[in-house]
C-alpha cells in the first residue's frame, strides 16, 4: 500500500512534528530523551501520559495543562469519577470504565464555541483544563484530555493494563481534530472514544457506524489491516 492510499485512510498525522519545528526556536522549550517539553512539562503527544503534560497546537493557540495536583477543579472531577466507578460497581470492566469517562466529558462540556474565552490566550499562554471545566467550554482537544486523563486515572488506580492517548490528525477539507484512543488489554482491541463527534467504537467496526464523520486509522492501523488482508 503506497503514501496516498494510507493519507486517504488516515489522513495526515504530522500534528506533533509540524510543532516539534515551530517550537524548535522557542527559548520555552527543549528536546529530551524523544520527549518534547514546553516551560518543563512534558507535551502531549500519542501514546504519552496525560497527567502532568501540557497540549499544544501545530499552531499557536492555548497551551492545556492536565495536571490534578495543581488543578483544583481536575482534581476534584477525578475524584468524583473514581468515586462513582465504586459506587457503580464497575471496577472490574474496563468496558463500562471508559465509556463512563466519554459520556463524562461530553456531559461536562456544554459549550464547544471557546473561541472569545482563549482569546487572549492564543500564544502557547497555560491554561489548566480545569479552567475549561469550570466554565464548561471544551472544543475537541479539551474533550479528548477530559477523558483520556479519566481513563488514564482509572488505570492507575485499578490497573487494567491498558493504553490510552490522544490522537490528532487532519484532513484538507475537514481541518485538525482530537480524540482519545484506548487499547484494551491482551487483545489489543483498539476503541475510539470521540466525544466531541459523539462517536465511539472498536476501531475495526468505525466504517460500520453510520454518519461516522472521521479518519481514525493510524497509518500504522492501515497497513496493518492491509497485511491481515493479504494473508487471510
Amino acid at each position: 500500500m503506497n503514501e496516498d492510499n494510507i493519507f486517504y485512510y488516515s489522513g495526515k498525522w504530522t500534528r506533533t512534528e509540524e510543532l516539534k519545528e515551530r517550537l524548535s526556536t522557542n527559548e520555552n522549550s527543549r528536546f529530551q530523551d524523544g520527549q518534547l517539553f514546553f516551560n518543563n512539562r512534558p507535551i502531549v503527544q500519542r501514546d504519552s501520559n496525560i497527567n502532568g503534560h501540557i497540549c499544544m497546537g501545530a499552531y499557536q493557540r492555548e497551551a492545556v495543562i492536565v495536571d490534578d495536583d495543581y488543578d483544583p477543579i481536575l482534581n476534584k472531577v477525578g475524584k468524583d469519577f473514581i468515586e462513582y466507578i465504586f459506587r457503580e460497581d464497575i471496577l472490574d470492566s474496563p468496558f463500562c470504565i471508559i465509556r463512563s469517562a466519554y459520556f463524562k466529558a461530553i456531559n461536562i462540556f456544554k459549550i464547544h464555541d471557546i473561541d472569545a474565552y482563549v482569546q487572549q490566550y492564543r500564544q502557547d499562554s497555560p491554561l489548566y483544563l480545569g479552567s475549561f471545566i469550570g466554565y464548561q467550554l471544551g472544543n475537541c482537544v479539551h474533550k479528548a484530555l477530559l477523558t483520556a486523563y479519566l481513563i488514564e486515572l482509572s488505570e492507575k488506580v485499578f490497573k487494567f493494563g491498558g493504553k490510552i492517548s490522544v490522537d490528532r490528525n487532519s484532513w484538507a477539507k475537514w481541518g485538525a481534530h482530537a480524540w482519545a484512543r484506548y487499547t484494551f488489554p491482551k487483545t489489543e482491541l483498539v476503541y475510539i472514544l470521540d466525544p466531541s463527534k459523539l462517536t465511539e467504537g472498536f476501531l475495526l467496526l468505525m466504517n460500520q457506524i453510520p454518519n461516522c464523520e472521521w479518519l481514525y486509522h493510524r497509518p500504522e492501523d492501515i497497513v496493518q489491516s492491509a497485511v491481515e488482508n493479504m494473508t487471510t
